[in-house]
């Protein structure tokens, strides 16, 4: 580790890209840090005030921008590895919602032929609601 590793502002400003970085595939973010670090033993001398440091961190530009200009030129695939968990527990979600509005109808549907009580019509109201909006949201991040 170089001194300038050592330097408090160049800390903070990696642990600012590390953090924005997490977006990136990892082989991608290790070549990306290791190529900012490059930069900054350029521009700094092996003992470097603190105004110069400060300078050449914004020479290079925030981490923020450094991020967004890499994802702007190479994309992040849409599947990763934690896509199919996901998939998988939208499907569930997704299939829970069909069920709990099966169940929240059967009461609407019997009111039509026998006394039900109010309290059970609007719990139902409710549940059907939400499993229809739990559908419908599952669906839709399924199709992305």
């Amino acid at each position: 580790m170089s001194n300038f590793e050592n330097n408090p502002s160049v800390k903070k400003y990696m642990s600012l890209f590390d953090e924005q970085a997490k977006a990136l595939p990892k082989s991608r973010r290790v070549t990306l840090r290791a190529e900012i670090l490059s930069h900054i033993s350029a521009l700094l001398p092996e003992v470097a005030a603190p105004e110069a440091v400060s300078i050449a961190l914004r020479q290079l530009g925030s981490p923020v921008e450094i991020v967004s200009q890499e994802l702007e030129m190479n994309p992040v695939p849409a599947t990763t590895k934690g896509s199919r968990a996901n998939r998988v527990a939208l499907v569930v979600i997704a299939t829970l919602a069909v069920i709990w509005l099966g169940l929240a109808a059967t009461p609407l549907l019997l009111a039509t032929f026998a006394p039900v009580p109010g309290w059970l019509l609007i719990v139902c109201g409710f549940v059907l609601i939400i499993s229809a909006v739990a559908l419908v949201m599952s669906i839709r991040r399924l199709r992305r």
